[in-house]
C-alpha cells in the first residue's frame, strides 16, 4: 500500500516539474534554452514567443538586475533574444505578457527603445548585457530560444489553514480520507494520510463529531510509539528513530508528524515550503545513516536542504555533486541517496528563505553498512574474505595485495598499513577574455594551447570613422571540421576570410565599418592549438 500511495505521489507531481535542462531559479520560477530555430532577424522575437507558449511558457523578460545578472551569464555565441513585442494600440514596446518595459539595464541600451515601435524588428542583450535592436535581413540563421516556465501549484486539500485559537495554539483536524476497516487504512486517493499533532486540549475541542475518532497514525501498518520529545519510532523497527522539530506559523513548541507511509516532509508540504525545520535522525551504533532524497523542490537562489554528518558542527555529507550549491541542496532533486561517512547520527536542515511556489522536500531514511568511502559515495561495492568483516577487529578496511585475489578484512585504525592515494588532475577549464578589448590587446581562443574545442565570438571596435584591421600571429585548425571566421561589421557583415589549417602573419581590414566580428567555430579542436 505504501509504494502504492509514493506512486501516486511521484504521478501527480510528474507534470509540474521543470521542462528538461531548465533551471529552478526563484519563486518556483524554470528559466532556461528550450530549442533553436531557423529565422532571420526581423521575426525572431515573435518567433521565440510562439515557441515559449509550447511549453507554456514566456520568453525572455526582464524587469529588475536579477533578471539581467542571470541572463547576461547564459548569453549564447549568436545573443540572447528578448520577448519585447509591439503593443498595438500605444505603439509603444512591452514585455510579450503584456507588462511594460519598466528596466533600463545599466550596461547601455539602443535609444529605440524609448520610441516607437517600427515593424521588422527584434530585441536581443549581447554578451556584455548591452541591448540591442535588430533588423533588415531577410537571411535565415540558427539562433536559440530562451524561455522561462511556473511551477503548477498542487490543489487545495483544505487543510492548510490552521486556527488562531484563543489560547494562540494554531490547530486543524481534516476530513481527507473515508473510514475503511481499520485506522490504519485510512487513505486519501492521492497522499498519504498525514496529521499534525501538538500535545494541547486544541484537539479534544476539535474532535470530529459524527462518531469518528481522531487517529494519530501507524508507521509500516505497524503500532508506532509517541514518545515526549516529538520522534516517531515503529515498534518493529527500533534500528530507525526520527526526532524533530519544527517552528509552524507561530506556534513555538514541538510538533510531530506521523505518516502511514515512512516518508519525512518538509512542514506543509506539499502547499507551503516557507518553514524552515530540523531532523535528527538515528540509527544504531556501528551503522551509518543513508537517507535518500525522493523529491526535492527548492529554488536556487534561496532555498536549500543541508545534510550534515552527526549533528551540530559535522562535516556536509551533500557537498561537491553536481546541481548542487555549495554546502548543500537546491533545484529540483530526485531519488538521490546521501549516506553519512562513519557517523550512525545525520542532521537533515531545511533552510527556506521563501519557499516561494515550490513544494519543499520529501525523504526517508534507514541503516546503511558498517563502512562508507571517505568521500561519501555508496558502498555499493566489497570483495572481504570469506566470514569478513568480523565485529571487534576494527573499523577500517585494509586490501591484500600479497595474494592474488586482493581481498579485505577490516582492521584496527591504529594499525601501521600502506597507503595509496588517488586525486583528480589539476586542470582549468577553457576559457578567455569577457573583453571589450582595447587596441593592441592579444586575443586568443579559450584554452590556447592546450585545448581548442570551446567556440566563442569577439566583437571589436574602433573610433567611429576609422576602419579596424587585425593580425593573425597563428592559427592552427582541422580543415575537416574547425575553422575561423572574420566579418565586417558585428552582425551580419560580409565575411572577410573563413580560415582553416595552419594559418600565420596575415592582416585582415575591414572594408567600410568600425566593427569586425571574430567567430572560432571549432567541430572537435581536436589535437589542435586554437589561434591567436
Amino acid at each position: 500500500m505504501n509504494r502504492l500511495l509514493f506512486f501516486f505521489i511521484i504521478l501527480n507531481l510528474a507534470h509540474s516539474s521543470c521542462p528538461n535542462g531548465f533551471e529552478l531559479v526563484r519563486d518556483g520560477e524554470c528559466r532556461g534554452r528550450y530549442t533553436a530555430v531557423n529565422s532571420n532577424w526581423n521575426d525572431i522575437s515573435r518567433t521565440a514567443v510562439t515557441r515559449c507558449k509550447e511549453i507554456q511558457g514566456k520568453a525572455v523578460i526582464i524587469h529588475n538586475d536579477e533578471h539581467q545578472s542571470y541572463w547576461r551569464n547564459r548569453v549564447p555565441s549568436e545573443t540572447l533574444f528578448m520577448g519585447i513585442v509591439c503593443n498595438s494600440s500605444s505603439m509603444r514596446w512591452e514585455w510579450d505578457d503584456g507588462s511594460s518595459v519598466d528596466y533600463r539595464p545599466k550596461e547601455g541600451y539602443m535609444e529605440e527603445l524609448d520610441a516607437e515601435y517600427k515593424p521588422g524588428q527584434s530585441w536581443d542583450m549581447h554578451d556584455n548585457g548591452y541591448w540591442h535592436i535588430a533588423y533588415g535581413t531577410d537571411m535565415e540563421y540558427s539562433l536559440s530560444i530562451f524561455c522561462t516556465t511556473q511551477l503548477q501549484q498542487p490543489p487545495d486539500y483544505g487543510c492548510d489553514s490552521f486556527e488562531d485559537t484563543e489560547d494562540g495554539i494554531f490547530c486543524q483536524v481534516c476530513k481527507i480520507g473515508k473510514m475503511r476497516k481499520t485506522p490504519a487504512e485510512i487513505v486519501d486517493p492521492l497522499w498519504p494520510l498525514f496529521i499534525i499533532f501538538r500535545i494541547s486540549r486544541c484537539w479534544s475541542r476539535r474532535l470530529p463529531r459524527d462518531g469518528h475518532f481522531l487517529w494519530f497514525g501507524r508507521v509500516d501498518e505497524r503500532p508506532v510509539l509517541l514518545e515526549a520529545c516529538g520522534g516517531v519510532r515503529s515498534e518493529s523497527r527500533p534500528e530507525a528513530r526520527v526526532h524533530r522539530r519544527a517552528v509552524v506559523r507561530g506556534a513555538s513548541s514541538t510538533l510531530l508528524i506521523i505518516a502511514i507511509s515512512n516518508q519525512i516532509y518538509s512542514p506543509g508540504y506539499p502547499y507551503d515550503a516557507s518553514v524552515p525545520c530540523d531532523w535528527f535522525l538515528t540509527v544504531p551504533a556501528g551503522r551509518r545513516v543513508r537517507v535518500q532524497i525522493m523529491l526535492l523542490e527548492a529554488n536556487s537562489c534561496c532555498d536549500r536542504l543541508v545534510l550534515q554528518d552527526a549533528t551540530l558542527g559535522g562535516n556536509i555529507v551533500a557537498k561537491c555533486l553536481f546541481k548542487f550549491s555549495k554546502f548543500s541542496l537546491t533545484g529540483e532533486i530526485t531519488d538521490r541517496v546521501f549516506t553519512t561517512s562513519s557517523s550512525n547520527l545525520m542532521r537533515v536542515s531545511w533552510q527556506p528563505q521563501g519557499g516561494v511556489n515550490v513544494r519543499g522536500a520529501m525523504f526517508t531514511f534507514n541503516a546503511g553498512s558498517q563502512f562508507g568511502w571517505i568521500d561519501g559515495s555508496d558502498w555499493d561495492y566489497d570483495h572481504f574474505y570469506p566470514g569478513f568483516p568480523i565485529t571487534g577487529l576494527g573499523n577500517c578496511v585494509a586490501m591484500n595485495t600479497t595474494g592474488t585475489t586482493g581481498e579485505w578484512v577490516n582492521t584496527d585504525c591504529t594499525s601501521k598499513q600502506a597507503v595509496a592515494c588517488e586525486r583528480t588532475q589539476h586542470y582549468s577549464p577553457p576559457g578567455c577574455s569577457a573583453g571589450p578589448w582595447n587596441e593592441g590587446d592579444i586575443i586568443y581562443s579559450p584554452g590556447i594551447p592546450t585545448s581548442a574545442s570551446t567556440p566563442r565570438d569577439f566583437i571589436l571596435s574602433v573610433d567611429t570613422g576609422k576602419l579596424l584591421q587585425v593580425e593573425l600571429f597563428i592559427l592552427e585548425a582541422n580543415t575537416c571540421c574547425d575553422r575561423l571566421v572574420i566579418s565586417e561589421n558585428y552582425i551580419c557583415g560580409t565575411v572577410l576570410a573563413n580560415l582553416t589549417g595552419e594559418v600565420s602573419d596575415k592582416t585582415y581590414t575591414t572594408s567600410s565599418s568600425n566593427f569586425m566580428r571574430g567567430s572560432w567555430q571549432p567541430n572537435g579542436g581536436v589535437n589542435v592549438r586554437g589561434f591567436m
